[in-house]
């Protein structure tokens, strides 16, 4: 069975750190693995697929999978 990836795109990029200095933990859907994960998120720039909580990642992400 192939698994085709229909979510939204964003939860396709890689995670962006952004552009400035602090480190706040968010999380991100990595396509590859399947699974959100943490990283340090510098505050700024970035990209969409920067999530407050694992949760919020999940419901955003998770669901675009069909066989």
């Amino acid at each position: 069975t192939t698994l085709v990836y229909e979510g939204p795109s964003w939860c396709q990029t890689p995670a962006d750190r952004g552009l400035c200095k602090v480190n706040i933990t968010r999380f991100y859907y990595n396509s590859v693995t399947r699974k959100c994960l943490p990283f340090n998120y510098s505050g700024c720039g970035g990209n969409e697929n920067n999530f407050t909580s694992k949760k919020a990642c999940r419901k955003a992400c998770k669901k675009g999978f069909i066989k």
